[in-house]
């Protein structure tokens, strides 16, 4: 008579063989993804840093987020833009800064602190 063999313990054996692979394979891919938050935050801080200029019409516009503008500040929506906003208080139901139109200020804007805007500077 031939003893069969224990089919529990195979078994057992290849779930702890997976198990133990997928336990490898979750540390890469956790190394992996905290270097990528690493890179990632080197490069926010590069480009925070260098803050890109842009000439347009004779003018000279940096680009920032709208929460690096000060209160009370002229700036514009993009370069070439005609109108001209002022950053005025920060909302905190809403979470947004209000920025009036320079020359109506009857005329807001509720924009996100992220905002990307143009701020004329003199060099």
């Amino acid at each position: 008579m031939t003893t069969k063999p224990n089919l529990n313990i195979l078994n057992e054996m290849g779930h702890d063989a997976f198990m133990h692979e997928m336990k490898q394979r979750r540390r890469q891919a956790e190394v992996k993804l905290a270097q990528a938050k690493k890179d990632l935050d080197q490069l926010q801080k590069s480009i925070e840093a260098e803050k890109p200029m842009i000439y347009s019409l004779g003018d000279v516009y940096q680009i920032v987020q709208l929460r690096d503008v000060k209160e009370g500040e002229y700036f514009r929506r993009k370069p070439t833009a005609a109108k001209e906003y002022i950053r005025d208080h920060y909302n905190r139901s809403d979470k947004t800064f209000t920025c009036t139109d320079a020359d109506d200020i009857g005329r807001n804007l509720f924009l996100k602190a992220d905002t990307l805007v143009c701020v004329e500077r003199y060099l």
